[in-house]
């Protein structure tokens, strides 16, 4: 029988008093994910996760007893009241299959689907930082293709339209040349690039602290509480947004300006959970009654 989510519009105290928690790595977690995937042969399953083996939340979804599958397995029956189609593009190793992904999709119509997913091509859409810019529009930096506008060093900066984890972003082009799957973008002058965490529209109120695009990888480097101010941008972001659970990056500008740089339809939570003590793939199980 499908489950469905119980939706708020209120910010959450991100707190253990709040949460019940476990630990972001259990030093059992290899026997955890064996449990998980021998559990995954059952012919019916309450929470059922499809992801990529280079999922850096997975152990925290196991641990909230999700029982996981991945998209480079062959396809093996089963029906789930609840089931989460996680990021597919973030593997390296792993090239998606859209007919692949429309097939595991088309198998469970009678579940409760994460986001409301109903084709990999809903996938595509929603992880697509050139549609993203359609949607969020004045919330969001402003955004053109290649072949709309020629990029400017200083001015702008280009990223892949499809989700990498913050690779492959430049701030100049030098000799190479761009076709339509990048996006170009205003440069903006941030002060402070947040992660704020949202599960069926309840805002998790502890926001982390992402180190600068242009300084390399991108660390989280602390968390702090949103102000009053951010909380009223993210609800004015969720009144644009289809997602259920969503990891928004936000640039906090000069003036007390904010700009979506991102909205990450799965968005990896390891560091946040260390830091909080809050394991983000259990409060989605509160969120989703029977």
């Amino acid at each position: 029988m499908p489950i469905n989510p119980t939706h708020s519009t209120s910010s959450t105290h991100s707190t253990s008093s709040t949460h019940s928690t476990s630990p972001a790595r259990p030093a059992n977690s290899t026997n955890i994910i064996s449990q998980s995937l021998n559990l995954a042969n059952a012919d019916h399953v309450q929470k059922l996760l499809y992801t990529t083996h280079n999922d850096l939340s997975l152990d925290s979804f196991i641990q909230a007893g999700w029982v996981v599958r991945f998209y480079d397995e062959p396809i093996v029956p089963c029906s789930a009241d609840l089931v989460y189609f996680r990021d597919p593009f973030n593997d390296p190793e792993y090239q998606p299959d859209p007919f692949h992904i429309d097939q595991l999709i088309s198998q469970h119509q009678d579940a409760q689907i994460v986001d409301h997913i109903s084709s990999f091509q809903d996938i595509l859409e929603l992880e697509d930082k050139y549609l993203q810019a359609t949607t969020y529009q004045e919330l969001y930096p402003a955004t053109w293709l290649p072949s709309q506008r020629k990029f400017v060093p200083g001015s702008h900066l280009a990223k892949p339209r499809i989700s990498q984890r913050a690779k492959n972003i430049l701030f100049d082009l030098e000799d190479r040349t761009l076709d339509d799957s990048w996006i170009i973008q205003e440069l903006l002058d941030i002060q402070e690039e947040l992660r704020v965490y949202v599960v069926c529209g309840d805002i998790l109120d502890q926001a982390s602290i992402k180190s600068s695009k242009s300084s390399g990888k991108v660390k989280i480097i602390g968390d702090r509480p949103l102000t009053p101010e951010e909380i009223i941008f993210i609800h004015q972001v969720m009144e644009k947004c289809p997602l259920d659970f969503v990891g928004f990056d936000i640039a906090v500008l000069p003036d007390h300006q904010y700009k979506v740089i991102e909205a990450n339809r799965s968005p990896q939570f390891l560091r946040y959970s260390e830091r909080t003590g809050l394991n983000l793939a259990a409060i989605i199980n509160k969120h989703y009654q029977p």
